[in-house]
């Protein structure tokens, strides 16, 4: 009897985690940081709901950290095996997890200078990144590999982010083959640079289905283009600045080429544009590495013109350059990590266009609860950004068409293209509401066995 436990982002959209036991081996999928109210989630990354030493591999659906950002702490704690990913994943995963060491410690050394009598360290450092180099194995899509004895496991296209896969798992139990599918974050069909999410084959005996959006729906991605250069248009005729808080894989990308080709086409004003952010500037190069990965819409505009906007955006390096962006008072753009406004240089615009009426903050990603760029959406009139409240005069305005996750539709199309239903079917990344409402579509739509697992519980199948 094969048995999955629930170990992050059980009812709730951040620290994916799942614990799958099976034919004698522990596989964990994904192994992301919790996000959120600060002090909660630092201790939730410094707690493991099973032994890591006894984990016998890891396997990643992709690099946003709320899935794999916690893999230096698992070593730290005695993990000993590799973990195995799409080769873009590969890539990405290490800057991200170097990058979020760093300001760990740079958050960790201005505490303690502010709190010496209460010092505090970080969850990982930039020596423990170093230790994940030599396991993280970047594997072939699309192509059976064996990460254990006695285990098989797929990597199939999952069209959330570049090498974002939805992982295949299958093994025989006295004489009979069982299998497990875990989506990790669905994409949406037509999504500017990424190809489709693959159609799945046969019929797991368990499914681990994602439901960021399982109670909301997408307005149409075809009118995306049109109201991101209305926004832009009537911020610039007020003579105020759009900031965009953005992932720095995936949406940072997908931003600056629908502005380079708005540019192109001449729709939307000649405003500078700055991309502010070292590592979005890294994870853009690792896009261009994996071309192959790309859409056939990318490659039409690449003949035009450099698809991520090098030409007529900018990408900001140094931080004395970003906060010269502070103090100029033209019009412009600011794309700027991190996705949800919870750290990075975006903080920093925010504190300072927040409190004037002419701004705009365009939000065009998922925002968990507990986060900065929640309490944005949620129309919060003052927020607290590095401890000090904050005004918010500007305006806030969701373009949820960019989301990178299906919506409930998409969702319920993903599960009817199966030709036989899953025997079971278990809601993961997903708030309370969202799970809820969309258990009860499944049940209704598909007559389909279906469960939301709280945090810790398990599943046998």
């Amino acid at each position: 009897m094969a048995k999955i436990t629930f170990c992050g982002a059980a009812r709730e959209v951040t620290g994916s985690r799942h614990l799958l036991e099976a034919a004698g081996k522990r596989i964990l999928l994904d192994c992301g940081q919790f996000q959120g109210h600060r002090r909660e989630a630092d201790a939730k990354n410094r707690k493991f709901l099973f032994d890591p030493r006894t984990v016998d591999a890891v396997i990643l659906s992709h690099a946003h950290m709320d899935h794999g950002g916690n893999i230096p702490f698992l070593v730290k704690q005695g993990f000993g095996g590799n973990v195995f990913c799409s080769p873009a994943t590969a890539d990405l995963v290490m800057i991200l997890l170097e990058d979020s060491a760093k300001l760990q410690e740079k958050d960790v050394e201005f505490f303690n200078k502010k709190n010496p009598k209460n010092r505090i360290t970080p969850v990982y450092s930039t020596s423990d990144v170093q230790q994940c180099y030599g396991i993280v194995k970047g594997v072939e899509m699309d192509k059976w590999f064996e990460p254990v004895p006695g285990i098989q496991a797929r990597l199939t296209e999952a069209g959330h982010i570049l090498g974002s896969c939805q992982i295949e798992l299958a093994w025989q139990e006295n004489g009979v083959r069982k299998t497990l599918l875990f989506t990790g974050d669905l994409g949406r069909r037509n999504m500017a640079l990424l190809n489709d999410p693959a159609i799945p084959s046969g019929s797991p005996d368990m499914l681990l289905l994602e439901t960021t959006y399982g109670n909301r729906l997408h307005a149409p991605i075809e009118g995306a283009d049109k109201r991101l250069a209305q926004a832009l248009i009537e911020t610039a005729a007020r003579g105020g600045k759009v900031i965009i808080p953005a992932f720095a894989v995936g949406r940072v990308q997908e931003v600056a080429s629908t502005v380079e080709r708005l540019h192109l086409e001449c729709k939307i004003p000649n405003m500078p544009v700055y991309v502010d952010s070292p590592l979005a500037e890294k994870a853009t190069a690792i896009f261009s590495k994996h071309r192959e990965l790309l859409d056939e819409d990318f490659h039409k505009l690449a003949k035009k013109s450099d698809p991520f906007g090098k030409g007529w955006v900018h990408y900001v390096a140094s931080q004395k350059e970003s906060m010269k962006l502070n103090d100029m008072k033209v019009p412009m753009v600011i794309i700027s990590p991190s996705g949800m406004c919870e750290g990075g240089r975006v903080l920093h615009h925010l504190r300072n266009s927040l409190g004037r009426h002419e701004n705009l903050v365009l939000i065009v990603g998922f925002q968990a609860e507990g986060t900065l760029g929640r309490a944005l959406v949620e129309g919060k009139t003052e927020v607290p950004i590095y401890g000090m409240p904050i005004n918010v005069k500007a305006r806030v305005q969701v373009l949820n068409e960019y989301s990178a996750h299906a919506d409930k539709n998409e969702l319920l199309t993903y599960v009817k293209s199966f030709k036989v239903p899953p025997k079971h079917i278990a809601l993961v990344h997903g708030e309370r509401l969202a799970q809820g409402e969309f258990e009860q579509v499944l049940k209704t739509e598909v007559k389909a066995s279906v469960s939301c697992p709280e945090m810790g519980t398990s599943l046998e199948f």
